[in-house]
């Protein structure tokens, strides 16, 4: 099978990965397009190429990235907080690697040194991400050089994975490290859901998510941020209640008109569109007029928001408040689902208490905290919060005569990867 070159060069893009799950019995598979017994078959590698090919946008993208950021020799808080996600992302993918590597016999010997040349650069050379409010000084042409290493690495384990994979058999003879047998739904990351409404995805993919209300399958909409949390493209035509099959990494065929190399978005009306919706759900990259490979830019879909004390996001500029009653201060708009770690700081001028309190979308939600000092203390909650939620610091002076100061609204998090689906032992 010959390798898909790629020419494209999207924003950050992280690549997708088969898994090997549990092992399961040939007479019990019930995949898709399944194959006769010990039949061949390319679907792994078809998926492997997918893995590869997407990891090759990913390293041309992230390396100019990370050449940009660099290009002062000094990595500011901002530019911190868009590397700690790309570091994030790099370490929650090392086990999908290894294992792939593991079942084909792939050597990590390459892949690996890599990956410790850069964590030991980052997080014991300069400890980059120590102190996430401090500017850090560093040495462009090695800070290049120790990314650029990995992702070479990283590409080459992925290659060699497809190589390996290329005439990989199906049914008895398609086994993983364990010698399990494997059936269509792991190779292929293609799932049998049940549709909630008319989706017609065989004529044109259809960008789809699952209700919490019923757990089934409905269009996305660019317009309602109850219905942006993308899993995938259904390939099928379904009906309310009845089956619908959904892809949810790797290449989707079956588009026409797409150019390629470009980022495409659901829009308002549920199709797909160059320039996002009123909401930002990028759902994939054309790789040519009619695949796209899928990349879910709703990072809540992908990951989920727990408590650190790593900053992510600020705002640390003083605003003052003389009103007797709260006042909306300071916003920030939350794109994850999770629970995140706020502080802010508060002091009063004069002798009435200064009040500050967290606010979700304008309904009060944090404790109302108190201060009497003339100087700044640091408040800090953990808050349980949806993707779309506007989280806020409100403030009031009880005399209204007095000032109410606030500063450094921070909200400080880590990223941990969902899969988009288990699959279950029987």
């Amino acid at each position: 099978m010959p390798k898909k070159k790629l020419k494209i060069q999207p924003d950050k893009l992280e690549a997708n990965f088969i898994s090997i799950e549990e092992p399961v019995n040939w007479d019990d598979v019930q995949g898709l397009n399944k194959p006769d017994n010990n039949a061949t078959d390319d679907t792994a590698a078809d998926t492997a190429q997918a893995a590869a090919d997407a990891a090759q946008v990913d390293a041309t993208a992230n390396i100019a990235l990370l050449a940009d950021i660099a290009d002062d020799a000094k990595i500011t808080p901002v530019e911190k907080l868009t590397i700690k996600p790309l570091w994030d992302a790099i370490v929650a993918e090392k086990s999908d690697i290894d294992t792939q590597a593991d079942a084909y016999s792939v050597s990590k010997t390459a892949y690996g040194t890599a990956y410790n040349d850069l964590n030991t650069y980052l997080n014991t050379t300069i400890d980059v991400f120590a102190n996430m409010a401090t500017t850090s000084s560093i040495t462009r042409a090695t800070w290049d050089g120790y990314w650029e290493a990995y992702y070479n690495a990283k590409i080459e384990i992925l290659d060699a994975i497809t190589d390996a994979t290329d005439g990989a058999t199906t049914g008895d003879n398609l086994v993983d490290s364990g010698s399990n047998v494997l059936d269509d739904t792991h190779v292929k990351n293609i799932g049998t859901l049940t549709a909630g409404e008319t989706i017609n995805g065989a004529t044109l993919p259809v960008a789809v998510y699952v209700s919490q209300a019923d757990n089934e399958v409905y269009a996305c909409d660019g317009n309602d941020t109850g219905k942006t949390k993308c899993i995938g493209f259904a390939i099928s035509n379904g009906t309310d209640g009845n089956s619908i099959n959904v892809q949810f990494i790797g290449i989707v065929p079956g588009f026409s008109g797409l150019t390629e190399g470009v980022a495409y978005y659901v829009q308002d009306d549920k199709t797909l569109g160059v320039e996002p919706g009123t909401y930002n759900i990028q759902v994939g990259i054309a790789v040519s007029a009619t695949e796209m490979v899928i990349y879910l830019e709703d990072i809540g879909t992908l990951f989920e928001m727990v408590v650190s004390d790593n900053l992510k996001v600020y705002d640390d500029t003083e605003e003052t408040e003389t009103a007797d009653a709260y006042v909306l201060k300071k916003q920030i708009t939350i794109n994850y689902d999770g629970v995140i770690r706020i502080k802010f700081d508060l002091h009063r001028n004069g002798g009435d208490t200064a009040y500050g309190r967290i606010y979700l979308d304008d309904v009060a939600e944090g404790t109302e905290q108190s201060c009497t000092s003339a100087t700044y203390v640091t408040y800090s909650e953990d808050i349980t919060v949806t993707a779309g939620q506007k989280v806020q610091i409100w403030t009031y002076s009880p005399s209204g005569a007095d000032t109410t100061y606030l500063r450094n609204f921070r909200i400080y998090y880590d990223n941990i990867p969902i899969p988009p689906f288990t699959v279950d032992a029987v």
